[in-house]
């Protein structure tokens, strides 16, 4: 059984090199322009090993994307989190503590996205799409964030012991993905138009989260 454990950390290990070096030159040189055979070079692997591991350079795009948006939805719930105690510990102006912290949370995934620039993920998304990644992939995106976010929109206990949610219940994977697909208006109008600044795609994101955190 060791062997085949060992195997199996060394196959994770070059994989997220490879999905590592990849992220690196599209940064650099632009999706289109970076080659597998760059990749690899950066990678440390041959050629063949990568494709062991990946089809196309599209379903590398795919394994990038997937590992950026799984990080950047797990830092943000983690900032979100700790709304709740400052919500807890001061006047939140009638504000309840979930809706903040899914504003939190909401303003750390889009700021996630502004440490590169708008072109490289504009090339990157357009990229997923031409490169015709099967549904089940891109909603394997979207599920990400998911888990993150439906830690936040559980009720949470108040200051007098009260439990406050949207809707007063617990919110189900609908909802988080309701919250999901807000902001990724908001980050796709911020990526795609230069007129729109990151403020504004947060104050959008934030302001669509409040209507729709106020239905309950």
């Amino acid at each position: 059984m060791a062997p085949t454990g060992l195997r199996e950390r060394k196959k994770r290990r070059t994989e997220a090199s490879i999905v590592e070096a990849a992220f690196g030159l599209f940064n650099e040189r632009g999706f289109e322009a970076a080659t597998i055979a760059e990749v690899a070079e950066r990678a440390e692997a041959a050629v063949g090993t990568l494709y062991n591991y990946f089809e196309s350079k599209s379903h590398i795009l795919v394994a990038v994307l997937l590992a950026e948006t799984k990080k950047y939805a797990e830092q943000a719930a983690e900032q979100a989190a700790r709304t709740t105690h400052t919500i807890k510990n001061s006047s939140a102006g009638g504000l309840s503590a979930v809706r903040a912290r899914l504003m939190a949370y909401s303003d750390a995934y889009l700021e996630s996205y502004s440490s590169h620039s708008r072109q490289l993920w504009l090339e990157m998304f357009s990229g997923l799409f031409k490169g015709r990644a099967r549904a089940d992939e891109l909603f394997s995106s979207d599920s990400n964030a998911l888990g993150p976010i439906s830690t936040l929109i559980t009720p949470v206990e108040l200051t007098d012991g009260a439990t406050e949610g949207v809707g007063a219940t617990a919110m189900h994977l609908r909802e988080a993905l309701t919250i999901h697909s807000v902001i990724m208006a908001a980050l796709l109008q911020y990526i795609t138009d230069e007129r729109v600044g990151l403020d504004e795609a947060k104050r959008v994101a934030r302001e669509r989260i409040r209507q729709l955190a106020s239905r309950g």
